[in-house]
Formats: structure tokens, sequence, C-alpha cells
């Protein structure tokens, strides 16, 4: 038979495929943010261009809606990714 625990003799808990593919799930859909950050970005660090008001304000409120809404999935995306961590902390432990 063999024996399931770890150097302190703690048993290890049983974590399913499912659990495991919720969470890339969640680690994915907040790595797809990444080019839409990029161009936030992008556009605060470009101070070096001469100022064009009407431009400006245009860019300022499409960036604004889109960090926005970054933030807002983020938030969610963290709650559920949180969620998930304490539900394999609280996993049943796997029998010997």
């Amino acid at each position: 038979m063999t024996n399931y625990l770890t150097k302190k003799n703690q048993p290890i808990k049983a974590v399913t495929h499912q659990e495991i593919y919720r969470l890339q799930e969640c680690v994915q859909q907040l790595a797809s943010w990444e080019e839409p950050l990029k161009v936030i970005n992008m556009y605060f660090k470009s101070s070096d261009a001469p100022l064009n008001k009407k431009k400006l304000v245009a860019q300022y409120h499409g960036n604004a809606c889109l960090f926005q809404t970054f933030y807002e999935d983020y938030l969610q995306q963290l709650t559920k990714i949180d969620k998930k961590f304490q539900e394999l902390r609280l996993a049943e432990k796997v029998k010997c």
C-alpha cells in the first residue's frame, strides 16, 4: 500500500482535474487582459507627443472605460480564485 503523507507526516489533500482546470481557466482569463493593458500602458507612457486636447479627451475616455472593464473583471476573477483556493484547502484528504 502506498503511503500518501508529506515529509511532516501530514495527509495529502485530493485535488481533482476539474479543480485544476477551473483554476487554469481563471488564470487564462486574467492573462487575456495582457494586450489591452499594453494599450493602456502605452497611452500613459507616451508623454513626448504634443498635446491635442480633443484627442486627449477621447483617448482618456476610451482608456478609462477599458480600465474600468478590466478592473471589474479582475476583481471578479480574484474572488473566484480565492473561493477555489478556499475549497482546495478544505478538500478531503487522500486515504491510504
